[in-house]
This record gives C-alpha cells, structure tokens and sequence, in this order.
C-alpha cells in the first residue's frame, strides 16, 4: 500500500473509534500496525481499538510500545493518559499529562478534561474543577457541554464529602443521580455513588440498586475482575434482570478468555508456526536460528567471582534429579532458569549479604526482573543460586533474548541465548584454569555438589548465637519462650493429643531503626529450620515496594511472587505499615497486597511464616486496620532501643571486627554524646545504625589524619587508633562554623527600594524599614546580627495583601544584612509538609527543612496544619512538631514565616505551647483601599501598554467601594484586580 493508502486507513481507524464502530477501528489499527510496526500513530491507534473491544492488557501493552517508540510525543502521551483514565489508572494519567500539557496546544482543552476526570476519580474535587474551568477558557465551542460536566464535579464535591449525610430523605436522589452519571459518562461519579450507599448499613432496601450501580460502573470502568466477584455474589437476586444478565455475561466470557488473545490478530511482533513443546529438544538448527548470540561475560567486581551461567528449563528442573542445560531454548518452554555458580572471595574472613536481582531481555525490551537476597556464610568456598521466568503466554516470542545478574546494584555477568522453533542443548563447559581470584583447575567441582542450602545448625548453637548479640535481653527471653511454646507443642503430638498440625507462628516486630528486627528474623528462620518446623528457613525479605504494583493486577504478581519464593522459608516484611494507606482511599493496592497475603498465609498455613516489622505506634495502627491481621499474627516482639552503654559495646564490636582501637578519651566522649543522644530520642533513633555511621566517620577520620602525616611516623598503632579528635569531628556540625557577614549595601537597597516600590502596605514597610536600622545599629556594635534576628515571623492577613510577595523580598533583605547566608525562599502549604501515610510526613517536613536552611521557609494558610476538631490524629500535628524542634534546634540557620488569615493564625499559635515563644514577631497586612486597587490596576494596565476610559475608571472604582465597604476575611484584595483584567482580556481577545 502507498503512504497515502496507509494514512487513509489510519483515518478511517480513527473514524470508526470517533462513532463506536469499534470492531472494524480494531481491524483497521490492527492492518495498519502490520505495515507500520514503529509507527507510534499506528500503534496508539490500535491500542484505543483494543480497549474499545474489551481487551483492557492489550490496550496498556500496546500503549506503552506507543510511547516506547515516540516518548517526545505529547499527542501519544495523551493519548495514553486518555486510556489510563478511561481504566482507572489515574495516578499514571496524571503523570503522563504532566509531561504534555505544555506542548500541544489543540489538544489541551481536551487534556485537561480528561485531567479533571482524573483528579475526580481521586476524589481531587478542587482540582478537578479548576482543570475544567481551564479548559473552558481555552476553547469557545462545547462550552456547553463543559458547563454541563462542572455540575458534576461541583455536586460530587458536596456529596462525597465527610460532611454529606445520607437520609431517607435524600437517598432515592442520591441513587437516581448515580444512574444518570452512568448516561452522562461520569462513571467515577456512579461508582462513588453506589460505594456510598453501601457503606452505610440503614439503607437496606436501597442497597440492591446500590450494588447494581457498583458493577456497571466497575464493568464501564474495564475492572472487569472486581466487577465479576461483586456480580457472582448478587447473581441469584438478580436472575431476572436484563441488564444485569448482559453485563455478568459479558464479565464471564472476559473472565473466562483472560489469558487468551484473538487468534485471528496478528501480535507486535510476528512469530512462526506453533509446535508441540517436548522435552527431548531437536539438536537441529535452521540457518535463522543459527545466528543467535550464546555467549556468556563475566564482569570484574568485589562480590563474587562468577564462572559459570546457564540457561536450563525451570519447569523440567521441578520434575527431575538432573538439569540440562541449553545454548538456546524451545519457543514453547513454559519456564526458563538461569543457574549461576561463583567462588566466594570472602572465604573464611566474613560472612557476606547481597541485594541482588537478575533482569531478562527479548528483543532488546526488558520482560521481566526477580529481586532477591543472598546470604553467604564465611566458610562457603563457592555458591550457586537460580533464578526462572515464567512465560505469561502459551510460548515465548522467536528472537534474541538475555538475563543479566547484579549483586549490590553493580553488574556481574550476563548470558545470550536464543529463543528459537528448537532447543540445543548446552554443550559441555571447560572451566577456566584461574581467575583474579586464583582459582585452581584441580578446584574444580561438579555443579550439583556445589549447591548450598541454608546450612542446618543445631538448636543450641543457635541459641548461643542469639546469646552473643549484645542487648536485647528482652528479645532474648521472648525468643525462648517461643522455642518452648513449640517445643511444648511438638511434646502433645508425642502424646496424641489434639494439636493443630499447621500452627501459626506468625509475629509482629516492633521497634525503632537499628534495634535488630532483621538480623532476629535471619536467626529465627534457622531456628524454626533446627525445630524441622520450616524445611528450609531461607528468609525472604522485602518491604512495600516489593509487594505492591502501580497498575492493575501487578501487585498481585508481585505478591503471588513473593509469596512463593518465601515457601518452606519466613517472609520478612520491613515497614509494613506503608501498607495501608492513611484515610481508606480505594485507589491505594496496598490494601490488595493485605488481601492476598491474608488469604495465602491461611491457605499456605504452616508452609512459611511471615513477620511484619516496623514502627511500635504505626504497626499497631496496622493491625487495627483489618480484623484480619490481628488473627494472623499471633505472636508480638518489642524491640527496645539500646542502651548507651550497648551502644558503646557495639562500637567496641566493630572495632575489633575491622582491627581498630580506641583511646579512652575517645571512649567517653562517645559515652557522653550516646547518652545526650538517648535522652533526645524520637522513634527516628538509629541505635545500631548510628553506631555504625559514627564508627565509619571515625575511620575515615582517622585515615585523613594518618595519610597527612610523614612515612616515618606513620606507626602501627597511629594507624589503627581511634582518638577524641576522630570522634569530635564527626559530633560537630559544620553548620557550627562562627562567621560574620558584613552589610552587602548594594543588595540591601535594591531589596527595600522593591519593598518601597509595592502599593500601599506602609505598615508593612514601616516595620521592615525599622528592622533594617536596628540591623545596622548592632552591625556598628559589632554584634552578631545571626543571634539578634534569629527570630521567625507570622504574616497576618487576607488574601491577596502581598504576603507571599514581601516575604521574598523580607529573605533577599535578611540576606544582605547577613542574618541569613543565602537568602532564597520555599514556599509550601499543609500539602507540601503532610504525607498520606506514616512516616512521610517526617520525611517530607525534613527535607523541606533542609533545603531552606540559609534562607526562608514560608508556610501559607499555616493554620491549615491544625485540625479544626484538635484532633491528634493527623499528620499536620506530625509536621508542627518536626518544625518546632528545627526551628530551635537550627535557630539562626534559617527564618521561617507562616501566614494566613488573622484569627484563624491566633487559633494556630494557641494550638501548642512551643508556638508563641517560636513566633516572637508578627507583621500585620491591611487590606487594600479602593485607591490602592486602582493604583494596581493603572500599573498592570501600564505594564500591558494599555489604557483604560474614564467611564471605566469611575465603573471600577465605584465597584472597588462597593466591595471594600462589605469586604469580610475572604476579601481578595489584589487578586479580585487580577481576575477582573483577566476577564476583561479574554473579552479583547
């Protein structure tokens, strides 16, 4: 076909999407994609047609390969987004308009509807009503229509709200409502709706309507999944129905051909015909095949001194004592392993803990990655390890594939191998005669012998070596107890009598960072392999990354995955709170992950164990959140924080692990520092951690010292003792550094005379004008203007009044004074400090923190923080607390202003003692006078070289009066003059 055929298909593929005649579009793309395969517009195309038919996978593979091949493109960005959206996948949506917005301006009115629906399936009301009225505003036709779909948004904000009760009053509109979002293709507001409904247990005659509505909208929504589990439950009540009928039709027929793709259309990629996939692979090679790389590369590193990678079938491998392995693989092998033997460079020296994963390639595109731990004990001369992948498909793609292995992020060999019509098997591999590590031929040992499972060691043993830890006495006594729980259990099976043969022994851990929650799990996992409770003990570990997916049906991927390599071992789970996610909202997978979890560790009872660790107030809120989890788990540990006398003995331990000393002034300098650290401590102490950072500083201290000195006296004992001033050049803070900055006079003028040059605001002036010549009476003392005008400001006031514009021109002033070293300004609000979900909120409050030490941080709507209701349940009283101790514990490093309206910023200091003695000053901003707007509106009139009439000028001023002599505390000030000469320049244009 000639171009001009082709791009009059692909307009006749657009077409038939444009006016539902989505079969044919699916026909159409799919030809197109055939002729053109790098063609993003093609590919896009198909992607929107595969949706449209029901095929929501093929929709997102295809759209991701849209991207893959033109990721500059805004129009194939959106188009993604409009996909994401149109499945529920919001967050993506947001994300890939977020990077189009700007660049294509003929799609943007409709990019920002499809924004607004976005934001409104996230319950993002405010901001979805802000993107439609942008949208409005950049397009004259369908305004209509757009007014029309702003009802929705400004009723749903009202009805989904908190405040919004139902009664029976209401409710029959309330559903009505719901089923008229479903014609009006809002299917976010049915779902919202019905979601509502059901929550509430009163409105029983109600709720089948309810339900109904939930999987329409669910169905419309393409999750189908979700959809059909909710429709098996009502299919009784509802044998009747029509409507029902079709669409539990429709979600059984998708159920049911899930994992199947339409024979008759081709895939991205073309393959040949299909063959029985036997184990007794043909040797045979057809010249095709032939070409394909088999060549395996090993990469220098300190980890592991990799000499051998082989490629083997997973599936066989499960079924047979023997492993063969192949220089290429059957196209239709259901599992493909990887096989990886290495000598150990840290024989007999230290036992070694790696991250590591491997990642598989087809085709240059990267399928798929396995995550994982290795722990190597010191007396392994060699390790072999195995990792597979799963083809998701009746057979692989035809084509070059590879997997590469990384340990500790850093890659250590990869293997080529083809994907062909047949296998070869791998041909017998000579091992080299040495490697950089000095390995022998005569070291040379059959593969199957090499294998190392967890090594069993005797139950005392372990508990010698759970008695060589320091501290965790508690810990210690718990650990015993619970061996004599099971020991007592395995002593009733002796005696026949009645005892659950699958016990659970699943535990929560609790404690700060550093208190050994990790190590413990290790040691547990042998000791419950010692008891013969767990026939390996190996220790899985992962934390909510790990577990949870960013699209539809990959947690459970994910999860099934975990799950499964933790069986017959412990499944260890750092951080679990983070699975749930602070305020219930339905958008968050974590909760899925705690679903299959559940689910499998009933299932699988007795097969693994599973410990959730982290935070002691955060994990019990965890297990509050779901009936389920308490059950679960069973058994509770608390992790104390050491003490610094344990801390010191850790300290101790490294030094003589890594052949170090430390002088006894040294020693209690450390012990006086542990001790001040320990009364300061908040539920961020390092305990272990900190002591290792302190004793890494101390090292490279002391190499820093050593290396500066003469060769002669470079003594043994100088090169392996630690001294005082190692220790006091860690504990103090750079940031201590006494300076003195004198008067940059040209910066100081041209800040105040920006300062002089706003309209109105004298008050304001006349403060900041008195506080520059109180500066420079101390500056002529000699005083430190740092310790002087240390103090952090509120900015009082309605909106509008120039807060935000004074209080960058307050930073550059402080600057030039030298109070403050840099003088930049972040300005933030409640969202900007407060996190969804435990221990962000530090996090986010701190690094904000970080970055404005030198200059100022400014806080608006700073009253936004407290919650009306004083409750202590919100994270704004997380971020206050972090603020207050920074702004103490950094006083004079940076300036904070918080601002807001008068009262509600009195009701803020009033919430918490520290505030008042915190915010020792305040600058009160007066609204502007009619004179003043006017003064605003003849200088942006005069910067847009324009001129106003003075029929105008008496219209506007006689308004501003109007306004001015019934202005409350929302009065705009200065931004009712910017929304007017907006209005007025969109009536121009």
């Amino acid at each position: 076909m000639t171009n001009e055929e082709l791009n009059n298909l692909q307009a006749e593929a657009y077409d038939h999407l444009w006016h539902g005649r989505y079969r044919l579009a699916l026909n159409a793309a799919i030809k197109l994609c055939e002729i053109r395969p790098n063609d993003s517009e093609a590919v896009i195309c198909a992607a929107w047609a595969y949706l449209e038919n029901g095929n929501p996978s093929k929709a997102m593979e295809y759209a991701n390969l849209a991207v893959e091949l033109k990721g500059d493109s805004p129009r194939t960005r959106f188009f993604r987004a409009y996909l994401l959206t149109r499945m529920s996948i919001y967050e993506g949506a947001i994300a890939d308009i977020g990077k189009n917005i700007d660049k294509e301006k003929e799609l943007l009115s409709w990019t920002l509807i499809t924004k607004a629906r976005a934001y409104a399936g996230l319950k993002k009301f405010d901001e979805a009503i802000q993107s439609l009225d942008n949208a409005y505003l950049l397009t004259s036709s369908n305004q209509k229509i757009l007014k029309e779909q702003k009802e929705w948004f400004i009723k749903a904000k009202k009805r989904f709200s908190n405040e919004y009760e139902l009664n029976s009053k209401n409710i029959t509109d309330f559903i009505a409502d719901g089923k008229e979002a479903i014609k009006a293709k809002e299917y976010w507001f049915a779902l919202f709706t019905a979601q509502k409904v059901l929550a509430q247990d009163k409105f029983k005659n109600d709720k089948l309507d309810a339900a109904l509505l939930e999987i329409e909208a669910l169905y419309l929504l393409f999750q189908y999944r979700p959809a059909y589990q909710k429709a098996l439950n009502l299919k009784n009540k509802y044998k009747d129905h029509e409507k029902f009928n079709l669409i539990f039709n429709s979600l059984q027929k998708f159920v049911n051909n899930e994992e199947e793709t339409e024979k008759e259309i081709s895939p991205l990629r073309r393959t040949k015909t299909d063959i029985d996939y036997t184990t007794n692979d043909s040797v045979q090679l057809s010249f095709e095949e032939i070409e394909y790389k088999s060549e395996t590369i090993f990469y220098p590193n300190d980890f592991a001194d990799l000499f051998s990678i082989k490629i083997y079938d997973s599936l066989k491998d499960t079924k047979v004592s023997v492993r063969d392995f192949y220089k290429h693989v059957n196209k239709n092998m259901p599992g493909i392993g990887v096989e990886v033997i290495f000598n150990n460079p840290y024989l007999d020296q230290e036992d070694k803990s790696y991250n590591c994963y491997t990642v598989w390639y087809l085709n240059d595109y990267e399928i798929n990655r396995n995550n994982f731990r290795l722990n190597i004990p010191r007396n392994w001369d060699s390790v072999i390890f195995s990792q597979s992948i799963n083809s998701d498909k009746s057979g692989w793609e035809i084509g070059q594939a590879k997997v590469e292995i990384y340990i500790n992020n850093f890659k250590v060999g990869e293997r080529s191998f083809g994907i062909c019509q047949s296998g070869t098997p791998e041909q017998e591999v000579i091992l080299p005669q040495a490697t950089q590590n000095n390995f022998k031929i005569e070291d040379k040992i059959d593969a199957k012998k090499i294998i190392q499972p967890i090594q069993t060691t005797s139950l005392d043993n372990l508990l010698v070596e759970l008695d060589s830890y320091i501290g965790l006495t508690n810990i210690k006594q718990t650990v015993r107890d619970f061996i004599s729980y099971l020991q007592f259990i395995n002593e009733r099976k002796k005696h026949g009598l009645k005892t659950d043969e699958k016990i659970s022994i699943n535990a929560i851990f609790l404690g700060n960072p550093g208190t050994g929650k990790t190590t413990i799990a290790r040691l547990l996992g042998k000791i419950l392999n010692a008891m013969g409770i767990l026939p390996s003990g190996h220790v899985i570990e992962v934390d909510r990354s790990g577990l949870v997916g960013q699209y539809i049906g990959e947690t459970a991927q994910k999860s099934e995955k975990i799950i499964n390599d933790a069986i017959g071992g412990l499944l260890f789970i750092d951080e679990a709170y983070t699975l749930i996610k602070k305020g219930g909202s339905g958008q968050d997978f974590g909760q899925e992950a705690i679903d299959i979890l559940l689910k499998r560790m009933e299932d699988k009872k007795g097969e693994f164990v599973v410990i959730a660790a982290g935070y002691t107030d955060e994990m019990n809120s965890f297990l509050n959140s779901n009936p389920g989890l308490k059950s679960r788990f069973t058994h509770t540990f608390t992790f104390e924080d050491y003490t610094p006398d344990e801390l010191i003995e850790i300290f101790k331990q490294n030094l003589k692990k890594d052949d170090y000393s430390i002088t006894k002034s040294a020693e209690e300098l450390l012990r006086k520092e542990f001790i001040k650290m320990y009364r300061n401590r908040d539920k961020s102490f390092g305990n272990a951690r900190l002591v290792k950072n302190i004793f890494d500083g101390a090292k490279l201290n002391l190499g820093k010292r050593a290396v500066s000195l003469p060769q002669i006296d470079r003594t043994k004992e100088i090169l392996n003792t630690i001294t005082e001033d190692d220790i006091s050049l860690i504990l103090q803070k750079a940031t201590d550094k006494k300076f003195v900055l004198t008067i940059n006079e040209e910066a100081l003028s041209e800040a105040l005379k920006e300062l002089d040059n706003l309209v109105g605001l004298d008050g304001v002036k006349r403060e900041i004008n008195d506080l520059v010549k109180l500066a420079r009476f101390f500056a002529e003392q000699g005083e430190d203007l740092r310790e002087k005008f240390g103090n952090h400001y509120l900015f009082l006031g309605n909106p509008g009044t120039g807060k935000t514009t004074v209080a960058r021109i307050f930073s550059r002033i402080f600057s030039a004074l030298g109070v403050l070293s840099k003088g930049h300004l972040i300005e933030i609000d409640r969202q900007g400090l407060v996190a969804g979900y435990v221990g962000q909120t530090a996090e986010k409050t701190s690094a904000l923190i970080d970055k404005a030490i030198g200059g100022t941080l400014f806080i608006d709507e700073a009253y936004a923080l407290v919650k009306p209701d004083g409750s202590g349940n919100d994270f704004g009283k997380e971020a206050i607390d972090i603020l207050l101790k920074r702004m103490e514990d950094d006083r004079s490093k940076f300036i904070v202003i918080a601002a807001g309206y008068t009262e509600e910023m009195k009701k803020f200091i009033a919430s918490n003692p520290g505030m008042q003695s915190r915010f020792s000053k305040s600058i009160t901003f007066e609204d502007y006078s009619p004179k003043e707007l006017m003064e605003i509106v003849y200088r942006s009139l005069r910067n847009d070289k324009k001129n106003i009439s003075k029929d105008a000028d008496d219209t506007l001023f006689r308004h501003f009066n109007e306004i001015y002599k019934v202005r409350d505390k929302k009065f705009g000030n200065a931004r009712i003059v910017r929304n007017i000469l907006d209005t007025i320049r969109q009536k121009m244009l």
